[in-house]
């Protein structure tokens, strides 16, 4: 008795030397490789077709216009055709799906029977893209169907039959009308409000005031958004003019609202590092056709517990709990830790009789600044909070850094479409300066304390195009410090073994003294020992990331009930972004903090 259908296959491409598209105002150049054949072809696992030899082809933007493209498979109409619906195609990084199920385009070859949107995304000059396409006959494919209780034999439909198609690619210049979007974020684009000013940053750091018309960040390249907030009595140059770095008192980076693919509900291990799949989208996930499920939420009704995982499965798509708590489209991450204004040496940042009050007017978050350092959590959230009251401004969460390491683990951040994940290198600068930058994963035996605007000859300052190594996005636009640097507190806090008291320790904060709002923290129940995992919160980089690139993993309990993040330069190699360690929440010199904004859309 036959199980399986078994059918013959092929997937043709007329292109097969270097061509070029070209109009008056772009060039596009792309190569392939041979087209796919595959004969005698039956149904298999699809995790067996991904692993299939890809057809590949290699498109290069040469000309100064940005251009768009996109990326279709068109059938072909021939005798005794299989049907599309038994087809399953995966291009690149992105999840394989039936070819019935990508959106319908109009196509360009004149007899196709039918095209499909398959991938896109946007190319500046001289950038480069691979894409890899690989199509199979896919596990869903079935010989019988049972209608209405009878039986029905679909063997017709499948066998003998032959399925032709071809890849095809449409570019054109990108002109925008109106403020820029991009599709891939569905919705999720920065949000400019208050005294935030678009920004571009180029080569050695240089900082532009970005047109909002055209395009100034490309996610699906890892360039991510920029803002920054002028110093006092500074005003906006106007869309396309150079700010002088004098001019600015913070960066921010933007993190589009996001759902990820969840890995393990369990604990991860050593050695399963792995990418991220992440999709955009402002809505809260809860399609199941669509492999989502709604996020899980403690009794708090806040974030995502591991204790109550309700429908969701490994492999599930669920919102990053981030970006719940404040109803908002993404995050403004503070681009380096909090420094400490007018501050002349690291003694200065980290004298307790000045950090321990609340004095806004000296936040300042730039590069080659010192650290605000030897702070409590309580005086660092109360300063984080009354910065940009009018943009949600408020100290950051663990599960708000496990926001950003997802998206640095991505195709989106440090990995490329093959899973492949660069480590963010260690800002090893041991005054807790800033924007700094080693050149090796490893911790030289001494890294040298230099003047804040100089380089070292092991660590380099902001302005050196070596400090990317240090950035989450392996260039300018992306967050820096997060890997070494000064340790990070976060506002994240384990409650007695009844859920209803924070354990304060040495924090500041007290019973008469914490904050009303849910929103500013992740309430985490007690645990007895840091090496008990079982309360984390599904996305907050703890549990799910533990070990990861060798990085320390302690988890808050009864003697700890906080949590820091990202390591200290002195502490070599055993930093990273998904470095978490507990703590008392007192004043220590190596400590420090991050904002994060949270405005509505």
């Amino acid at each position: 008795m036959l199980n399986k259908s078994y059918a013959y296959w092929k997937m043709s491409y007329q292109q097969t030397e270097v061509n070029s598209l070209a109009s008056e105002c772009f060039e596009m150049q792309f190569s392939d490789t041979d087209a796919i054949k595959l004969n005698n072809v039956m149904s298999i696992l699809n995790s067996e077709g991904e692993q299939l030899k890809p057809y590949n082809v290699t498109i290069k933007n040469i000309c100064d216009n940005d251009i768009k493209y996109q990326v279709n498979i068109e059938t072909l109409t021939n005798k005794d055709k299989l049907a599309d619906k038994y087809i399953t195609a995966k291009v690149n990084y992105e999840d394989n799906k039936v070819l019935t199920s990508y959106d319908s385009t109009e196509g360009i070859i004149p007899d196709h029977s039918a095209a499909y949107k398959v991938y896109e995304g946007h190319l500046k000059k001289d950038q480069v893209m691979s894409i890899d396409v690989r199509m199979w006959m896919g596990e869903e494919v079935e010989l019988y169907e049972t209608v209405d209780g009878v039986k029905v034999d679909k063997s017709k439909e499948i066998m003998n039959k032959e399925f032709q198609s071809k890849v095809t690619i449409e570019a054109e210049v990108e002109n925008q009308t109106g403020e820029y979007k991009e599709e891939i974020l569905h919705g999720t684009d920065p949000v400019i409000k208050g005294d935030l000013i678009p920004v571009t940053i180029g080569e050695n750091g240089k900082v532009t005031r970005a047109d909002t018309t055209k395009k100034w960040y490309n996610y699906a390249n890892s360039e991510w958004a920029n803002a920054v907030i002028l110093a006092e009595g500074k005003e906006d140059p106007g869309a396309g003019k150079p700010i002088s770095e004098d001019d600015i008192e913070s960066y921010f980076v933007w993190i589009p609202k996001y759902s990820y693919q969840i890995q393990t509900l369990g604990l991860s291990a050593v050695g399963q590092e792995k990418a991220f799949s992440i999709r955009f989208g402002t809505d809260d996930t809860k399609d199941e056709t669509k492999g989502e499920c709604t996020t899980p939420m403690n009794e708090d009704k806040t974030q995502g517990k591991s204790g109550d995982n309700g429908e969701c499965q490994v492999g599930d798509f669920m919102t990053h709990p981030a970006f719940l708590s404040f109803g908002a489209n993404g995050l403004w991450i503070g681009k380096f830790e909090t420094g400490y204004k007018d501050a002349q040496s690291k003694e200065e940042a980290e004298d307790f009789t000045n950090t321990n009050q609340i004095a806004t007017e000296r936040i300042i978050i730039k590069p080659n600044v010192y650290s605000w350092r030897a702070i409590n959590v309580s005086h660092a959230f109360e300063n984080s909070i009354k910065y940009q009251t009018s943009l949600e401004s408020h100290l950051m969460k663990n599960t708000e850094w496990g926001a950003v390491a997802y998206l640095i683990q991505s195709i989106y951040g440090r990995c490329n479409s093959n899973g492949t994940c660069e480590e963010v290198m260690i800002n090893n600068n041991r005054n807790k300066v800033t924007g700094y930058s080693s050149d090796q994963l490893t911790e030289a035996s001494d890294p040298e304390a230099v003047d804040p605007k100089k380089d070292g000859t092991i660590t380099f300052n902001y302005n050196n195009p070596k400090s990317v190594n240090a950035s989450t996005t392996g260039n300018y636009t992306g967050i820096y410090d997060m890997s070494g640097g000064a340790y990070e507190f976060v506002f994240s806090i384990v409650f007695d073994s009844e859920g209803d008291k924070p354990i304060y320790m040495g924090s500041g904060f007290s019973e008469s003294y914490f904050p009303d709002g849910l929103k500013y923290y992740d309430k985490y129940k007690n645990n007895s020992l840091s090496t008990d995992y079982t309360q984390k919160i599904l996305g907050d980089a703890t549990a799910e990331t533990k070990g990861w690139n060798g990085d320390d993993a302690n988890f808050p309990n009864l003697d700890h009930p906080w949590l820091y993040r990202g390591g200290s330069s002195t502490f070599g190699s055993n930093l990273g972004i998904f470095v978490f360690t507990s703590s008392v929440g007192g004043s220590n010199i190596g400590d420090g903090f991050r904002i994060v904004l949270a405005p509505q859309s």
